[in-house]
């Protein structure tokens, strides 16, 4: 009888023991423990390079965080030995959000900042808000209205697709330009042009960087994508300017909405507005004799296409 009660008196133990350990995972919102973290960004020492350390807001409502995130920002917080992502004198002094866009507008003293030290901040900064809940992407202003890039062009919003490869290392090895892509129009039949502006690694090629930015499809409206999913970049290079781009063999299933010349010319359009080629040869997996569709050959040069690009007579017919 005695045993009896020992062994009941041990399963009770292991019960609340086990109560007790799965508690914090069930409750864990209670202890605090489910509060997201989020990371501070900053410049290293000799102001090249992004860096970051843990952080926790206090709130959990997104205008709080962002609020949080603005006031590190504007009291140029950083560890010992560190610098601030602002310099001195440059300030937030608003923001808005629309369409899951936050707005930032700074004062005139950002527009005197260096190039490689405004590229550093602007990276920071996407870096930094993103991470609030809601937030897609980020749009810089000076009170002057919208920042441009070196060619004076709108950079207009920013997300992770705006730079490539850029973990880690110094701004310094990279490049930022505005492409001009061809995508699909709401017909399948025609081109339309889409601007994009991407920092990308100085060791990349920029027609490389095209062929990424074409693979992730369009950004605007009534723009439609013009390769197939998981079509990627095997390699790029360019001899006598004819750009030859090896593609894998997802390239080859073909979007039914859309004619077949259009991606074939989308990528011709793209990869020669870049300005180092004038014709393009695709080869499938190192296939030459490949055929896109039913009548394109890949073993034929193509070269820039007018007739494609929709025009506002197209959008009277």
């Amino acid at each position: 009888m005695k045993e009896k009660r020992t062994l009941f008196f041990l399963r009770i133990c292991f019960v609340l023991l086990g109560l007790i350990w799965i508690c914090p995972f069930v409750y864990g919102e209670e202890s605090g423990d489910s509060q997201e973290e989020f990371r501070h960004y900053y410049l290293s020492g000799d102001e090249t390079t992004l860096e970051s350390d843990r952080y926790k807001p206090q709130e959990s409502n997104p205008d709080h965080i962002i609020m949080e995130l603005i006031d590190y920002l504007n009291e140029r917080t950083a560890p010992v030995g560190k610098v601030s992502l602002l310099e001195e004198g440059v300030a937030i002094e608003s923001y808005k959000i629309d369409q899951n866009c936050l707005g930032i507008t700074f004062n005139r003293k950002y527009s005197q900042m260096s190039r490689v030290r405004s590229s550093l901040l602007n990276l920071g900064l996407v870096k930094t808000f993103l991470q609030v809940p809601g937030v897609e992407s980020v749009e810089i202003y000076s009170d002057e209205g919208g920042i441009l890039d070196v060619k004076g062009n709108l950079i207009g919003e920013l997300n992770q697709d705006s730079f490539v490869e850029l973990n880690g290392s110094t701004v310094d090895t990279y490049n930022y330009d505005t492409f001009s892509l061809y995508f699909a129009d709401s017909s399948g039949k025609k081109l339309v042009q889409e601007q994009r502006s991407v920092y990308y690694k100085k060791s990349l090629p920029k027609e490389k960087v095209i062929m990424e930015q074409l693979a992730k499809g369009p950004m605007e409206k009534d723009h439609y994508p013009v390769l197939a999913d998981k079509t990627s970049v095997i390699n790029i290079s360019i001899s006598d300017r004819i750009c030859y781009i090896f593609l894998n063999r997802a390239f080859l299933k073909k979007i039914p909405e859309v004619t077949e010349d259009v991606p074939i010319y989308a990528i011709a359009n793209s990869i020669i507005s870049a300005g180092n080629a004038d014709r393009i040869q695709i080869l499938v997996e190192g296939e030459e004799d490949a055929v896109f569709g039913e009548t394109m050959q890949l073993y034929h040069f193509y070269g820039w296409s007018d007739s494609l690009i929709k025009t506002e007579e197209d959008d009277n017919l």
